[in-house]
């Protein structure tokens, strides 16, 4: 699924439609599976992603740099061997319920 919004040059609110910028978002795993479990490398495409389950997120690979990735749980998150991150990449794992903020 592709999703449009309208934003301005700061990705905030645009009070003026005429110039809005049309910004594809990357939704990954939008549904709510029990487990998801990321083996693969996470690839730095330009725009965000975020994983989420009802159990547990669990990553064992490495995340390209630049990549925004966020991994959410209602349970866990766990980084197993082969997790792989660097200063340039921003990743955030954390304890939410399925498409909450």
């Amino acid at each position: 699924m592709t999703v449009y919004v309208a934003c301005d040059y700061d990705y905030g609110y645009l009070s003026e439609p005429s110039k809005a910028l049309n910004m594809k978002l990357a939704l990954n795993n939008v549904g709510c599976a029990s487990t998801v479990n990321l083996t693969s490398s996470v690839v730095n495409d330009g725009f965000p992603k975020k994983y989420q389950s009802s159990g547990t997120v669990i990553i064992q690979s490495k995340i390209d740099a630049g990549t925004k990735l966020l991994l959410q749980s209602n349970k866990e998150a766990i980084l197993k061997p082969g997790f792989e991150s660097d200063a340039a990449t921003i990743f955030k794992a954390q304890i939410n319920p399925c498409n909450s903020q």
